[in-house]
């Protein structure tokens, strides 16, 4: 028997079910993978077919044949076996690490929503968790986090969100889950989140007017369409009514109920969501109505308190992976009185978007001279926040003060 007989015995000898076997290419060793899960696998190895090399070529795949048994996937054995990847550490499994997060998530502390879980935190962890099981896995916890949040753009406050998250799990998985200490991500996560070149433009969306709401809300209600297409229209119109007269977040809409007061037996409408902030949570709230004015100065009131529970009072369907306000702005991209007020908007160097119908709220609270500590209580967000969301407050405080101070 020829040495190549004899080394290709050896390889098919290696265990019962080694599944491995070689061949000549271009003068180079060939390992073959015959995956029963699916397609083979070649992997050129970097010996020459040459018999003064037959025992190290065996060794190399007795190696990689070793890994396998351990369950790691054949390509991932190559490259660890070559160098070109590093060992998994053994006391380290992502997948039962993440499990046991969303209990902690979940059930301990302040606690987040399933909904907030789904939508903030598994994405960019599985996305992770794929990354270190895959091949070429990252050697540490800034090549893992810059990997996984790429895709997002630069500076942006998806990138900032993810980012974070994806570092306290890492901690997580290292003070409690006893990961290897180097896998600690960096206290300084500001050059992982980046910033966004000067010359990008804000994403921030800003304030329509009263009038630019009611013709929207008008268009929808009479534009010739369809007929499949008025439900949906009139739903919307409903919806958006309510995000402008109560400054709603487009959440906010899946979280509302009429109550009435046992005082004075008046009806109104009562928001449960409660959204998680830098300090906590913020609470769930009594709704008060300012309803938009046209430029004729009459006053739309939509009777929406009254006419909230009743059977043919319909809303859109506001389920949707990305968000209430995604889907919100989906429809209305597809609308012509969008383009419209998209233009008109532009034309003040400005941008709108779902939450400018809660923005709106805040302008005509503070155009009606209610103080801040009021807006922030009925738009559901403290104090520091609506001051810095909501610039126009502050500076309409100021006007308002002097004005008041210059005619006493």
């Amino acid at each position: 028997m020829n040495w190549e007989d004899e080394l290709r015995k050896q390889v098919k000898n290696l265990g019962p079910k080694t599944y491995l076997s070689i061949s000549k290419d271009r003068g180079m060793v060939l390992l073959r993978y015959r995956n029963p899960n699916g397609k083979p696998i070649n992997k050129r190895l970097p010996f020459k077919w040459n018999e003064l090399l037959a025992g190290d070529i065996y060794t190399r795949i007795r190696n990689i044949y070793k890994l396998t048994l351990d369950g790691i996937e054949f390509s991932h054995a190559v490259d660890i076996a070559d160098d070109k990847a590093p060992m998994p550490d053994e006391d380290r499994d992502w997948n039962k690490a993440l499990e046991e997060y969303k209990v902690e998530k979940l059930s301990r502390g302040t606690g987040i929503k399933e909904s907030t879980w789904l939508k903030e935190h598994a994405p960019v962890i599985q996305d992770a968790i794929a990354l270190m099981n895959g091949r070429r896995s990252p050697d540490d916890p800034a090549e893992l986090i810059n990997k996984t949040t790429q895709h997002w753009e630069i500076g942006s406050r998806t990138r900032q969100q993810r980012t974070r998250n994806l570092s306290a799990f890492l901690r997580y998985c290292v003070n409690v889950q006893k990961f290897p200490d180097r896998w600690n991500p960096p206290t300084d996560l500001s050059y992982h989140i980046g910033r966004k070149p000067a010359s990008s433009k804000s994403q921030k969306v800003h304030p329509i007017t009263d009038q630019e709401i009611i013709d929207l809300i008008h268009s929808l209600e009479n534009d010739e369409r369809a007929k499949r297409d008025i439900p949906a229209a009139l739903n919307w119109a409903r919806a958006i009514k309510l995000m402008v007269t109560f400054g709603l977040r487009p959440e906010e809409l899946k979280h509302l109920e009429k109550k009435i007061d046992r005082k004075t037996k008046e009806e109104y409408l009562w928001c449960s969501y409660q959204k998680r902030a830098g300090g906590g949570m913020t609470e769930a709230r009594r709704l008060y109505p300012l309803y938009p004015v046209n430029k004729k100065g009459v006053k739309q009131d939509w009777n929406l308190v009254e006419l909230f529970d009743r059977k043919d009072f319909l809303l859109p369907s506001l389920q949707n992976k990305n968000g209430v306000g995604e889907a919100c702005l989906k429809y209305l991209k597809r609308q012509k009185c969008w383009e419209q007020l998209i233009k008109n908007v532009e034309k003040r160097n400005e941008r709108a978007g779902s939450y400018s119908f809660r923005h709106s709220y805040s302008v005509r609270g503070h155009l009606l001279d209610i103080d801040n500590g009021s807006m922030s209580l009925a738009m559901g967000h403290s104090i520091e926040t609506h001051c810095r969301e909501y610039p126009w407050a502050t500076k309409s405080a100021t006007t308002n003060a002097f004005e008041i101070a210059l005619a006493a």
